[in-house]
């Protein structure tokens, strides 16, 4: 026998055994959940207004809207709103969804465009006015071809460039703090500080 932590009812353990699936649909280990089953299926039909009693119940993870699971992952600062999950080698963060029948990343400020302005034009680029490429505040992105974007970076590298000392460049190579942090300290981008870090501009320093 086990008593049910929301009904306090004991009943026996065939009212609390589960078996979890994973998003391929295979089960995964069993086990006995603290709520019975019928409190767990009482919480499921009304999910908007009890969804956290079901998760405490049942132990499942809920997923929750695309938008406000989002929106959990970045910090808003006067200007950028930065990306604070996992992120990609270029200094861009990287949102998890469903695509392509599947589960993978995408670049998450093309997400933020997505969830915030609609779709992206096929064959079409989402830019960073602000070249932070950390940054998903739709206000600071564009739409735009490969070859604008491209053209984009590449001025403001040669500008960030332009402004910077040998001794500056290798105090931000050997600098444990974030890109954004640097870019501010020294008056660059942070596109510009990611490529110095990773030696696509003064490579001969």
């Amino acid at each position: 026998m086990k008593k049910c932590i929301q009904c306090g009812i004991e009943k026996s353990l065939d009212y609390f055994f589960m078996v979890s699936v994973n998003s391929r649909g295979k089960s995964i280990s069993p086990r006995y959940s603290r709520g019975c089953i019928d409190c767990i299926a009482n919480a499921k039909e009304d999910y908007n207004k009890a969804h956290a009693l079901y998760r405490e119940l049942s132990g499942y993870k809920i997923w929750l809207p695309l938008k406000e699971r989002f929106e959990q992952y970045f910090t808003k600062t006067e200007g950028c709103w930065n990306w604070t999950r996992s992120m990609r080698t270029d200094g861009a963060g990287q949102f998890y969804i469903v695509k392509d029948g599947g589960w993978g990343p995408e670049a998450a400020y093309r997400t933020s465009w997505k969830l915030y302005r609609g779709s992206i034009p096929e064959g079409m680029s989402v830019c960073h006015a602000c070249d932070n490429r950390a940054c998903v505040n739709p206000d600071h992105l564009f739409i735009g071809t490969h070859a604008e974007n491209m053209a984009d970076m590449a001025r403001k590298l040669r500008s960030g460039q332009s402004k910077l000392k040998v001794a500056q460049v290798l105090e931000i190579r050997s600098s444990n703090k974030s890109q954004p942090t640097l870019a501010r300290i020294f008056g660059v981008t942070q596109g510009n500080v990611n490529a110095i870090k990773r030696r696509r501009t003064w490579k001969h320093v």
